[in-house]
Order: structure tokens, then sequence, then C-alpha cells
């Protein structure tokens, strides 16, 4: 029975020998022989109780063998294939000689044998040819500093047995599956791109790459183009970017075309069950269907070991099984290169991430110009930028937008008016299932507060909206940066444009909630504005946290005003910021919130803030043509004056020093008369005050200033000039800075009359730096002007240009048109 054995296996093993060809059973031996060796010198100790001498050594590249071959074979690093009948070790010596000399030295020239001829050799030489110990070197292709090297160089082997045994040209066959690209070049991202390829190469051991960012960022089209880029590079055997196969696994279920959404043609890959297949029928791994899945797994992993492989897991987020789709990837060989896309970070020990963000206006431009060159539009540099500001830089978003603008055939020039709102389906593509999945958990408030800001939202106001501490809400902050739901500069959190197009959505569908968030934002900016309520509007300020939530807190007072039942709070407001947008020349919303406060003031019979918003909107006109051209703003004080029996004494004094003010700026004869009446009058109003009320003494300082401002209309100027001083004297005395500087400016104004002009320019300079300090654009633009003024006077037309441009510049910012075009005949 034994023999009957024993003659039906030899039977079966000369059939395969006679049917097979010789060249495989060689191939075989030689990948046997080449991996038993690597790992014998990896493991550095026999792979046999019979402990040989081997002694093996790398040199870069190249691996310095000696040995004798007797040592080979007891060592199993030479071990007989199933096809030799043979169990003699001479014969397997010189099965060892054969493939060392014929094959790997003549046939395929990567081993030299480096011997020494007999008649050469001396008694010491135990590697001479004829004895029984041999050296040789093998000339590999990875050096052990590389990742894979024992895989890489048995791969690299085929290749070079493909060339050499077969005279083939290098071109190889790739197994792949890759999605057609929907786009012809890819804009932005050259720095993820080659820090991409650097994380593919072979010197690279990182094997998990995740490309991150928010929906619609172009995670997919760079994960397609390099490996697309990888499979042109893949041609060419010895390429650093040569893979065997690249596989592509998607496992979203609906896609973006054009303007058009839909579900995808092909099923996606769900799970990890999915990618298993994807990548079986891909390589055309043949599974028999009756194993269970672990066997399944167990061959294709070991099939893997073998090949080079770059895979993709596009929308990793959306598969079902998280935990074992993560578990399959940590499991694969190194040979294979893993690159994912997601929305959400994918944290393994051996992964790495490229975040990628919206694109810059240049390659954001590009894109947008690109697109529209292909379907026949030209659009002006203005067009081009409304449609990167509308899209935020997304360049789904873009590609979206422009198929939209095509379909419909909407002109060019009427694209902000009829694309006014991003398409709610796209916005549902880009983020619904992501934030649906945090529609239980306390982040999701947070998401949802965030989007009540205009600009960004601090950690402290996000917190005291939602009624939460700072470290809990941090920590909720933290875990949506990290889900590219929203970004971080320092405390501060932010939300691309689309992001909050979409939670503007879902805020809709939850008024009462919405309700709540917005009253507690108003109480919160309502105490962030309360310090300044008790300081003067007339003194230069840092203001440095009203600059930084500027737009917040216009678009809170906006929303104040639309909803029309916030009344007292947009009082507050206004006193609170009065000084602020004068200093730094917010003059169309000063205009806006006036106008409404004295239309609800009317309605209330609130006299007093009645009188309150004349006398600002007339200040407010005057800020932007301080000679009154119109007489709107002296018209408006006039008015205000009449209800002044609704206002205390010292506002009544602040009223009438400023008409005095307007008839002193009017320049012309007729308005002298007045000015020195209601100056009297600001006079006999000041006696009244008594002098222990606040800003007594800064009250008394602008009396003299006016008074100097009109003796220099009179040109009484050394007359003025004394005033001036006596006002500066009080200023400094109480360091008011405003009234310091603009003391300064109207003295300079009486140096250049006077034809000091060194002096003049001197103080004007001086005065610059004083009135940039404090942000007051307006003084800052004079100071240009004066500056422009008496460079000409210095014959200096280059310096005169030169703050003439700064000054016409600064006006038109201001709005201030009769200065700015003063400016304009004077360049």
């Amino acid at each position: 029975m034994a023999l009957g054995n024993r003659y039906n296996q030899e039977t079966k093993i000369l059939f395969s020998i006679l049917t097979m060809p010789t060249s495989s059973i060689v191939k075989q031996e030689l990948i046997k022989f080449l991996t038993n060796l690597l790992n014998y010198e990896r493991e550095k100790k026999s792979l046999s109780a019979t402990s040989p001498t081997i002694e093996i050594k790398w040199k870069e590249k190249d691996l310095i063998v000696r040995t004798t071959l007797q040592d080979l074979v007891s060592a199993k690093i030479f071990e007989p294939t199933q096809y030799c009948l043979t169990s003699s070790k001479s014969k397997y010596n010189d099965r060892v000689r054969y493939l060392l000399l014929k094959i790997l030295k003549d046939k395929l020239e990567i081993l030299e044998d480096q011997r020494t001829k007999n008649n050469n050799r001396s008694k010491s030489d135990s590697s001479a040819k004829g004895s029984k110990y041999w050296k040789f070197t093998l000339k590999l292709w990875y050096s052990p500093k590389e990742l894979s090297y024992i895989e890489r160089n048995i791969i690299a082997f085929n290749g070079c047995w493909h060339d050499k045994h077969n005279n083939k040209s290098s071109q190889q066959f790739i197994y792949q599956n890759l999605r057609p690209r929907l786009y012809t070049q890819l804009f932005g991202y050259q720095t993820e791109w080659n820090q991409l390829l650097e994380l593919l190469s072979p010197h690279s051991r990182e094997r998990i790459i995740c490309i991150e960012g928010m929906g619609g960022i172009g995670k997919t089209s760079l994960a397609l183009e390099v490996a697309y880029y990888c499979l042109d590079k893949s041609r060419d055997f010895d390429d650093p970017l040569y893979f065997h196969a690249i596989i592509d696994t998607c496992a979203k279920n609906i896609q973006v075309l054009g303007n058009r959404i839909m579900p995808t043609l092909l099923e996606p890959e769900k799970s990890s069950h999915d990618i298993v297949r994807a990548i079986a029928e891909t390589i055309e791994f043949p599974i028999e269907p009756s194993l269970n899945s672990q066997q399944k797994l167990k061959l294709l992993l070991n099939h893997l070991k073998d090949k080079l492989v770059l895979l993709i897991i596009d929308n990793l987020e959306t598969i079902e099984d998280g935990d074992a789709i993560a578990l399959l990837i940590a499991n694969f060989p190194e040979t294979v290169k893993i690159i994912i896309t997601s929305r959400i970070p994918f944290a393994l020990p051996n992964s790495c991430s490229i975040t990628l963000n919206p694109l810059k206006p240049e390659a954001g431009a590009e894109l947008i110009e690109d697109l529209a060159k292909k379907w026949q539009r030209n659009l002006s540099p203005e067009q081009i930028s409304w449609i990167y500001e509308k899209t935020g830089g997304l360049p789904l978003a873009i590609t979206y937008l422009i198929a939209q603008i095509v379909t419909t055939s909407i002109p060019n020039e009427l694209m902000p008016m009829v694309v006014n709102k991003t398409s709610e389906e796209l916005l549902r593509f880009c983020f619904d299932d992501l934030v649906k999945s945090l529609s239980n958990t306390p982040a999701y408030q947070c998401l949802l507060i965030t989007a009540l800001f205009a600009e960004f939202a601090n950690v402290k106001a996000i917190a005291f909206i939602n009624q939460t501490t700072i470290e809990i809400t941090s920590k909720h902050l933290q875990h949506l940066t990290r889900l590219h739901l929203i970004s971080q500069a320092s405390q501060q959190y932010s939300l691309h444009s689309l992001t909050q197009e979409y939670l503007q959505l879902e805020l809709q569908q939850q008024e009462d909630y919405l309700i709540q968030i917005r009253a507690r934002q108003i109480q919160w900016y309502q105490q962030l504005v309360a310090p300044y309520l008790s300081v003067s509007a007339d003194e230069w300020h840092s203001y440095q946290e009203l600059k930084t939530e500027w737009r917040n807190l216009r678009y809170i007072i906006e929303y104040c005003l639309n909803i029309g039942e916030r009344y007292v709070e947009v009082k507050k407001f206004w006193y609170a910021l009065k000084g602020f947008t004068s200093t730094l020349g917010y003059w169309s919303e000063r205009k806006v919130w006036l106008n409404w406060l004295l239309q609800q003031a009317q309605q209330r019979e609130d006299w007093q803030m009645v009188a309150e918003a004349m006398f600002h909107q007339s200040q407010t006109l005057a800020y932007v043509d301080e000679r009154d051209g119109e007489g709107k703003a002296i018209k408006l004080a006039l008015l205000a004056w009449d209800l002044k029996e609704y206002c205390p004494v010292e506002w009544q004094f602040d009223l009438s020093l400023y008409i005095t003010a307007l008839y002193i700026r009017q320049q012309n004869p007729d308005s002298y008369l007045p000015a020195q009446q209601w100056l009297d009058n600001s006079q006999e109003l000041f006696d009244t005050l008594p002098v222990n009320i606040p800003l007594y003494l800064q009250k008394k300082c602008q009396l003299f200033y006016y008074q100097a401002e009109l003796y220099t209309q009179s040109q009484q100027l050394e007359i003025a000039l004394n005033t001036y001083q006596t006002a500066l004297e009080i200023a400094k005395a109480i360091n008011y800075q405003r009234g310091i500087a603009y003391i300064r400016s109207r003295i300079s104004i009486i140096l250049f009359e006077q034809s000091k002009l060194n002096q003049a320019q001197q103080e004007l300079s001086s005065l610059l730096d004083l009135t940039q300090q404090y942000g007051d654009r307006r003084s800052s633009t004079f100071c240009y002007q004066y500056l422009a003024i008496v460079a000409k006077r210095l014959d200096n037309p280059q310096e005169a240009k030169h703050y003439a441009a700064l000054a016409q510049q600064g006006f038109n910012n201001l709005g201030m048109e009769a200065a700015a075009a003063e400016m304009e005949k004077f360049l």
C-alpha cells in the first residue's frame, strides 16, 4: 500500500515536471532561494540546527555572500522543489552551482562571482575557484533601509526574470480598475501632490495615507490624479512608483455631474467585504466560493505579500463597518500602499494625513476660467472673483455653479442677481451625512451656534450661548475641527461659507431653538460692549476688542434692526459704539442705525432719543462733508435743538458747540456772525455746568478750540495761536489725546499760513503717526492732505503727489466725495 502511494505520488510529480515549463521550475527555485537568503540575513541566525558558516553583509543595495554550497543546502537557503526526485546532497550542490552561475550570473546578470582563478590562488585563499568556498555579490534593487525590502526585491526579481529570460520589453501589465476622471486638469494642491508622491515612494515607510477635508474640496480628484500618475509610471518596472496593481474602491452612492446630483452607476463598496471582493476581482485572484470569509481573506492577504499594490478607499466615512475596515487596513501586508479619502480623521498608528483646504484665489480663478472657456463663456475678472467668493474656493461648488450658469443660460452680468443662493441639493450632498451623524451629540449644538456668527466665533461666546463651560465647549469644538466642519485660529472658530449656508438651513427648521440662541447671542454682545458705555465718545481708545468683533457686532445689530423688537438693545449698542464708529469712519452703519433709532424713538415718543439721533446723524453727514454743501447737517442739528428741553444741559452744550463748528466750516462771510452767536450761546451754557461733572475740562478745552478756529477764519492768527495753546494746555493736563491731536493739526495749519513750512511738516508727520496709532482713519487722511499741500509749497512734487494719492484713496474709502474730488484736482 505504501509502495503504491509512493509510486502514485512520484508519477504525479513526474507528470508535473513533464507538463510544466522548465523555466517556471527554475524561477520558483530562485525565488525561494532569494527569499530564504534575505530572511537569513535579516534574522542573523541559522535556519537549521547545523549552524553552517555563512557570512552575509550589505553594501548599499548589494548583498555580499561568503559560504559553501553545502552550507546553503544545510541551512535550507536552497530548498529543492517538489519536482526534484533525487535526495542526493551532491546533486543539490550541483543544482545550486547551476542556479548561481548559469542563471543568476550568466542569464540574469545580477550575480558577480568573486572567486579568484585557480592558477593565481595562494594556500591561504579559501575563495579561489575550485575551492569549496564561494564568494559572490548579488546586485539587488532595494536595501534594508527601504520599506518591505525583501518583498520588493522578490517583485523586482520577477520583473528582471521577465525582461531577461523572456527577452521582452520592460512594459508591464498592470491590474487596475480606476474610474474615469471627470476633469482634464487638476488645479491647485501642488504641495499636497508632492507630499503624496513622496509618501508613496519606496523610501517612505508610511503605507496608510489619509486625504482629509470637507465635502467637495477635491479629495477624490487628488487621489485619482495621483493613481493615474502611478499607473503611467508603472509601465516602467524600474520606476520607484511602480505598482503591480492599482485598485480603486468608493463607498459613495451618489455623485455630482456638472449641476446634476444622481446615483452612481455601479454599486459602491460599502463594507470591508465589498473592498476585499473588489481587490480580488481586480487582480483576478480566484477565491473558492465554498471557503468562509476568514479563509478567503487569509488567502488574499498571503497573495498580496508578493505584490506592490496601490489601494484607494474613497469616502471612508460612509463605509458601514468602520471597525472591520480599520482592522482590514491594519493587516494588509507592507507591500500595499493605501490612500484613504475621508471627511473625518482616520487614525491608525502607522497612518499619516494630508489635509486639503479650499483653493487659493489664484488657483480658484484658474479653475473658473478653464471651465468657463470649455463652455464658451468669457468671464471678466470681476465675475471670476464673484464666483470664487460665492463658492469659497470649493472646487465642486465652482464646477456646479458654472454648470448651473451655462445650462440655464444666465447672462454673465445677471449672475449675482439670479444665483443668490447655493443650491440646497449641493449643500446636502456636501454636508448632510456628516452633520446628521452628529445630530444627537453635544457637538451639534456648538456647530449650529457657530453658524450664528458673521465672521468667527470665540470659544467664550459659544460657551455662553450654549450655557456650558469653556472647557467642555473647547472639547466639542476640537472634535468639529477634526471633522473639518470648522476651522480654528487661536481661540477663534470659523466656518466655510457653504458650511454656514447649510447650517442656516438646519437652523430654519429649528425655529424655537434659533430664537433662544439668538437671544443669548445678543446678550453676549451687550456684555461685550458694556465697558464702552462709560467712556467719552470724543476721546480715542484702543477699541481692540471691538475691532476684532466688528463684523459680528454689525451683523447682530442688523439682526436686531430687522426683527424690530430690540429697541432697548439697539440703543445700548449705539451708546457704546458711537465713539468707535466715529473714530474708524463707519459712516454707512451710523446712518442706518440712527435712521432706525429715529423712527423707533418717534413711534415711542422718546423725544430725548429723537434729539440725540438727529444730532449724531447730523454729525455723520458733517464727517462725510464737513462744509455741508447741501445744508443737510445744519438742518438736522437745528431740528435737534428744537427738542433741547428733553435733554440735559451737558448735551445742549455739546450740540450748541457743534452747530458753531458747522457754521465755521461753511467758510463764507455770512456764516461768521451765526458762528459767533452759537459760540456765545455755548459759553453761556458752559457757565451753568457744575465743575464736578464728568468731562468738564474736556468741554472747556473744546470751547477754546472752536474759539481759536473762529479767530483763524477771521485771519486773527496770533490770537488764534494763543487760544489754541490755552486749549492744548488743558488737553495735556487731562491727557485728552484726541483733543491734543486736533489742536496740533490746527496749529500746523497756522504755521503753514505763516510760511513756517518745515515746522508745519514736522508737526503733521508726528500727528500722522499718532492718528494711525489710534486707527482714526479720517484724521489720518486729513494729515495726508495737509502734508501734500505743504510738500507742494516746499517744491517737492514727488512727495506732494505721494501724499495726495494717499489722501484721495482715504477720502474715497471714507465716502468723502467732495474731499476726494479736491485731491483729484490737486493731483
